[in-house]
């Protein structure tokens, strides 16, 4: 899946309760975002072999390229202070950065579709920074302003969400919504279970059971070298309630992990837990 564009930086402040947010604002025009994760990892190894990998989110950076770092924004974000009167901002040691909600949509191209995704992170903090400057030379030249977030999970430990839409439309109102509190709900009632399989003769299926108050689930299921549901490489076609096992499996690829993103044009997606599937001769 390849992106083709970047667009609608959005941010809302957190409200003290952890869950809500504030008014949903336009951060600036999108150039770039980068997002960089730190994870606690694990490896065991038992026969001279690595037999299991875990992989779990501590933090992250979210750098974002942006067109224009206005103050009327980042004043707010980084908890500086405007004179009134004369629209001074000043940075003081004591300025205290506020928690937000941030969001955008990535447009793609899916098997020569166009779809757009939607990636949120619940609970950002943005850092202080100074924009670049150059004086002009002979042939003119844009110096645009990068800035950084730290990423935190939220109350619930739910540090990113993200959905992938058919149009732009259906994309935007999914970013709103993931700012608001949405009377729809989406839950997961079944986890897909781990698997044993022979090579040769592989056969069976991983499932999910989830339920939505209103609308309609979309499903995608991912596939990982790792025991983790974060980093997966999207599996095309796969992206019903079930999954078939690949019969293409082999003792050497043993073991497979596997797992589902479940979407909703009304509420934030959620991840299955992770799927290992054992493949023996």
């Amino acid at each position: 899946m390849a992106g083709i564009g970047l667009k609608n930086f959005k941010y809302a402040k957190l409200n003290s309760d952890g869950q809500t947010y504030g008014t949903v604002k336009t951060l600036a025009g999108a150039i770039e975002c980068k997002v960089t994760l730190d994870l606690s990892e694990a490896s065991l190894y038992a026969d001279d072999a690595l037999k299991e990998q875990v992989s779990l989110f501590k933090s992250g950076t979210l750098t974002a390229g942006i067109d224009d770092d206005d103050d009327t924004v980042f004043a707010e974000l980084l908890g500086k202070t405007t004179d009134s009167g004369t629209g001074i901002v000043t940075s003081n040691t004591e300025d205290t950065p506020i928690y937000v909600g941030f969001g955008h949509i990535i447009p793609k191209i899916v098997s020569g579709v166009k779809k757009y995704k939607v990636e949120f992170f619940p609970k950002v903090k943005f850092k202080p920074f100074m924009a670049d400057a150059k004086t002009k030379g002979d042939n003119l030249e844009f110096t645009t302003p990068s800035v950084e977030a730290t990423i935190f999970e939220n109350d619930n430990g739910d540090w990113e969400k993200h959905g992938i839409y058919a149009s732009e439309s259906a994309a935007v109102s999914a970013l709103n919504a993931m700012f608001t509190q949405s009377t729809a709900t989406l839950q997961i009632t079944a986890q897909p279970q781990d698997a044993s399989v022979t090579e040769g003769s592989i056969s069976g299926s991983l499932s999910v059971t989830a339920s939505a108050s209103s609308g309609t689930i979309n499903y995608q299921w991912y596939e990982n070298s790792i025991y983790s549901n974060l980093g997966g490489t999207e599996i095309s076609g796969a992206n019903t309630s079930s999954f078939t096992i690949p019969t293409t499996l082999t003792v050497a690829n043993s073991p497979k992990y596997y797992y589902c993103i479940l979407s909703h044009a009304s509420v934030p997606s959620v991840v299955t837990n992770v799927a290992k599937v054992t493949i023996s001769s």
